[in-house]
């Protein structure tokens, strides 16, 4: 319920829900129209950033110099200053012994509520939650501090040679530069592909009967591989979700190859991995056939409210966008998240209709709606749209892909879909959005509840990058 954007400039601004902080303008004031991130000592502004990235209520930023900055919720450590109290502020991210700081990152990545961070050398820092071991520091006690993970099954003492980290809701992931993947937290259901399953059927049982504090290798389950493991993987992500008062801790994990196919593994209720079980312990090729992946994303809303491991699950769907520019869908469909024209889900990879030339499409992290990006800039959604998040000026679902009309001749370059809202950057830089407005989360300067067709954020000129906290 809270936006951040990057600026050419390397400022930062954001907007929406401020309850913890989270906006980093010095207030804990809800605010529906952009402000500006200031700076440390807030006398003046945070600047030289090359990368953002938004935790359900705390941000994090990669300044130019290789120094991490945070602000907002800090409940269980997750700024890295060694404090748990929330900051209005950007605080920068203390180094391991408290002594210094963090530095030589070159990516970060905000989960749920935890952070992470890969230095230059190819060795990777976590801190904040950890109860389920998603630090990879072989404990589970939260770290306010960086931890190094550890090398766990890769056989060294830390981990080592990696070229790209997923903080997920309740695991993480890291792929090497060999092409392997690894993953590390909470793993019941299968998130960690491992090959780890249950024998109960409780899931308040089964809640505490297996946490992974340090990384493992996932398998190559159904990818054919000498070493036994997963290999040639270019691309990761990571999904989560929660339900029963967070005793179900879903995960689902998707991987693109090098061959250009699709594995997942986690939990796939509803079939967004080509079966239908909510534990997938080992990877599996999701749209068998397909040898032209070249970008996977996934979506489904949290919930499950069900004790019974065997029948629970996020609403959870995949989308493959293929060379041809076509995408293919599968998975949970009761909103039309499939884009096929049906309702009804499924393990069989289905066309979303009259996609054609696409070059990016996303899915709701928490949510049941899908978005597209054309070649030729224009933007097109379909699936649940009960807040306007389709954009088209109704609330009425779309069981097929629409246009969204008012964003025509505007050269959508990029778009993402959040809980209930969804927001589509231009190549000139400006940031339109629509959907739920409850916070203030569309940066209109407006307390409308529903905007059902895309207004342009003000103040907002030459943006780079662009993240949703919260319902995302």
């Amino acid at each position: 319920s809270h936006t951040i954007a990057l600026k050419y400039d390397g400022t930062v601004w954001t907007w929406g829900n401020n309850t913890n902080g989270q906006l980093g303008n010095n207030s804990t004031e809800n605010l529906s129209s952009p402000v500006q991130v200031k700076s440390a000592d807030g006398n003046g502004y945070l600047t030289n950033i090359i990368e953002i990235s938004a935790g359900s209520d705390h941000n994090m930023a990669l300044r130019n110099d290789g120094t991490v900055w945070t602000w907002g919720s800090n409940t269980y450590g997750q700024l890295g200053n060694g404090s748990s109290v929330n900051s209005m502020l950007p605080v920068q991210v203390k180094s391991a012994d408290g002594n210094s700081f963090l530095a030589d990152i070159v990516q970060i990545s905000a989960g749920y509520v935890h952070s992470m961070a890969l230095k230059k050398d190819g060795t990777v820092l976590a801190w904040g939650r950890n109860d389920g071991g998603q630090l990879g520091n072989n404990n589970t006690t939260n770290k306010s501090l960086p931890v190094q993970v550890k090398g766990g099954a890769s056989g060294s003492e830390y981990l080592t040679d990696v070229v790209q980290v997923t903080a997920g809701n309740w695991h993480s992931m890291a792929l090497k530069a060999n092409g392997t993947v690894y993953a590390w937290g909470w793993g019941q259901y299968g998130q960690l592909g491992n090959g780890y399953t249950t024998n109960s059927d409780d899931s308040d049982q089964y809640r505490y009967e297996k946490i992974y504090s340090a990384p493992v290798q996932v398998l190559n389950g159904e990818q054919a591989s000498e070493t036994g493991y997963l290999k040639e993987v270019v691309q990761i992500d990571a999904m989560g979700g929660t339900g029963r008062s967070e005793s179900n801790r879903f995960g689902t994990s998707l991987a693109v190859t090098e061959s250009k196919e699709v594995y997942g593994w986690g939990n796939s209720l509803y079939g967004a991995l080509g079966v239908k079980s909510s534990i997938v312990s080992t990877p599996v090729r999701v749209a068998t056939g397909i040898s032209t992946a070249v970008q996977v994303a996934g979506g489904g809303k949290s919930g499950s409210d069900d004790w019974h491991v065997n029948s629970i699950g996020n609403t959870g769907y995949t989308y493959i966008l293929k060379e041809d520019g076509t995408v293919s869908s599968l998975g949970y469909n009761v909103n039309g998240e499939l884009g096929n024209g049906a309702k009804a889900s499924t393990t069989a990879v289905q066309k979303v209709s009259n996609l054609t030339e696409i070059m990016q499409v996303a899915g709701s992290k928490n949510g049941n709606f899908g978005a597209a990006v054309k070649e030729d800039g224009t933007v097109w959604t379909w699936g649940n749209n009960e807040y306007g998040q389709l954009g088209d000026g109704s609330v009425s679902c779309a069981y097929e892909p629409i246009n969204v009309t008012a964003l025509n001749g505007k050269d959508i370059v990029s778009v993402h879909a959040g809980e209930y809202h969804s927001i589509a950057l231009t190549r000139d830089g400006e940031v339109y959005t629509w959907g739920h407005n409850d916070y203030g989360q569309l940066g209109l300067g407006n307390a409308s509840i529903v905007v059902s067709t895309p207004q342009k954020v003000e103040r907002l000129p030459e943006i780079v990058s662009i993240s949703a906290g919260k319902q995302h």
